[in-house]
């Protein structure tokens, strides 16, 4: 595993573990900046939906992206330059976010991109990504179910082939249910979300169990 890779999933942790509040009071995220600010920082970029209808999750990725920043920074040996986290809002478009991706991975100084935004958007990035030589990991979504998934892009999310597997032996073994409702949305990953499911289902042979979106 290459050294950016090692890095974004130190931030990654700290972000999924992060906590609204501490003991001495709540966590204050700084203000998100655009562009580099200093010309030697090794570069973090992060592309979510912070604006919309859905950007709870650009919003929940900063704050935890920059916390971890901040905690990486903590532990840069002297000498060394430090790391600094560049956000853009990609308002929930996907073409929107694929640009804003490019655009991050053609900064020389870009190690990683943290991805909050549509995940539909993140696998025509992988060209880009390839010759800047980076990963990006995408934090809510599921581009493995999908097939997605490609040499330079991650996901921090389980598969929803996988949770689908457990949900479908709870169903029938457990509750013994004939009919089951799902309530997903209309979209690229709401469509893998329910495929996963009825994949799950026929796996395990369990024919009497109908799935209502």
């Amino acid at each position: 595993m290459r050294a950016p890779t090692v890095v974004l999933l130190v931030a990654l942790t700290t972000l999924s573990g992060c906590d609204a509040g501490t003991d001495n009071g709540p966590l204050r995220p700084g203000a998100p900046v655009s562009t580099p600010t200093t010309s030697d920082a090794r570069v973090i970029g992060l592309v979510g939906t912070l604006s919309g209808a859905e950007a709870w999750r650009g919003e929940d990725a900063f704050e935890g992206a920059d916390l971890a920043v901040s905690e990486l920074n903590q532990a840069v040996a002297d000498g060394r330059p430090p790391f600094e986290l560049v956000t853009r809002d990609d308002r929930g478009d996907p073409e929107l976010a694929a640009q804003l991706v490019r655009e991050l991975a053609a900064i020389d100084r870009t190690i990683g991109i943290v991805y909050a935004g549509p995940p539909g958007g993140l696998p025509a990035t992988e060209a880009a990504l390839t010759q800047a030589g980076i990963p990006a990991i995408l934090c809510y979504g599921d581009l493995y179910s999908a097939r997605l998934l490609r040499p330079h892009i991650f996901q921090a999310s389980p598969p929803f082939l996988w949770q689908a597997r457990a949900m479908a032996r709870y169903i029938e073994r457990d509750r013994g249910y004939r009919r089951v409702g799902a309530l997903i949305s209309r979209s690229p990953t709401g469509d893998t979300a329910v495929l996963s499911l009825k994949t799950a289902l026929r796996e395990q042979d369990i024919r009497r169990v109908r799935v209502f979106r």
